[in-house]
């Protein structure tokens, strides 16, 4: 059996060495993709768009300078969601590189939000990807879904902001019952479309065996095709996995008294190792901590009523 998965390989910048690391994501047939709306953070919004304008130029002129060095159609995006101020910013510079691979649109809700990239965006770009990772986006997963274009072929999951969509605490990540049980639910629409899914990012960074077991899962589904990584060994793994035991779940925290400790456990390691101008923080054991899991924290231990 082939076990090889596509990585989806978000990254942030382009320095000296990335024509060496695009060469080893191409080696895995996986996917470069540069974040427009997640990847810069500041404390005060008109920081945060200046910041945004920044990177996005940094990106879109390093990799004009690089552009007869790699493959461009290796390269995806995302993109700034349909109602933002930084979304017609981001499909006009998007559309100076002509061939890329991808877009991935968040927090899709509807039909239209699609119908709408799809008639924005340059058709020099092959692919556009909705992320579906509200209540909303799930509520109305067959109206996207039906929507008919060469370019839509798949969809991807986000599971921190779905889990704080729904404000489950604390999350349910890969190794809950819970998570493979929204998969199937977005595995058996898609295939009823004839789609296919991208698999949430595991934010283990570290965790080889973990990893494998989640590839593994994912390949039980034929219509996951792909996963988001975010380090080179996740994406290595995507094109050699390693073979573990099944991927053993656990369940739901009904004890409010744990709640609390966890809260205050994801508070504390969010603040002390949160890395500048980004929007999440990486643990003494490279575990990521989403902003959105630290949000949902401090209101359990505001409220005290999740």
């Amino acid at each position: 059996m082939n076990y090889k998965i596509k990585p989806y390989h978000f990254t942030k910048n382009i320095d000296k060495n990335f024509i060496v690391f695009f060469e080893k994501v191409e080696n895995c047939d996986g996917i470069i993709c540069f974040d427009f709306e997640d990847s810069i953070s500041s404390s005060k919004q008109n920081q945060t768009n200046f910041l945004k304008n920044s990177h996005r130029e940094s990106i879109i002129k390093g990799l004009k300078d690089i552009s007869s060095r790699i493959k461009l159609t290796q390269i995806g995006f995302r993109i700034n969601g349909t109602e933002t101020i930084n979304y017609n910013n981001d499909i006009k510079a998007i559309s100076i590189l002509g061939n890329v691979n991808c877009v991935f649109l968040p927090k899709v809700e509807n039909y239209k939000q699609v119908e709408k990239l799809l008639k924005d965006i340059s058709q020099s770009v092959i692919e556009i990807i909705p992320i579906i990772e509200t209540n909303k986006g799930f509520e109305n997963i067959k109206e996207i879904l039906s929507l008919k274009d060469s370019r839509f072929i798949r969809i991807a999951f986000g599971h921190c902001d779905f889990n704080l969509s729904n404000k489950y605490f604390p999350f349910f990540h890969q190794n809950t019952a819970e998570y493979w049980n929204w998969i199937k639910q977005l595995v058996y629409y898609t295939k009823f479309a004839g789609k296919q899914i991208i698999n949430s990012p595991l934010l283990n960074l570290e965790d080889e065996e973990y990893f494998s077991k989640v590839l593994f899962k994912n390949k039980s589904f034929d219509n996951i095709t792909g996963q988001i990584t975010l380090c080179l060994k996740q994406t290595l793994l995507c094109y050699n996995i390693k073979q573990y035991p099944d991927l053993s779940l656990i369940y739901a925290i009904k004890n409010n008294y744990n709640k609390l400790e966890i809260a205050s456990e994801i508070i504390k390691k969010f603040e002390e190792y949160k890395i500048d101008n980004r929007f999440f923080a990486i643990d003494e054991k490279r575990v990521l901590i989403s902003p959105q899991e630290y949000e949902l924290a401090k209101k359990v231990l505001k409220k005290n009523d999740i």
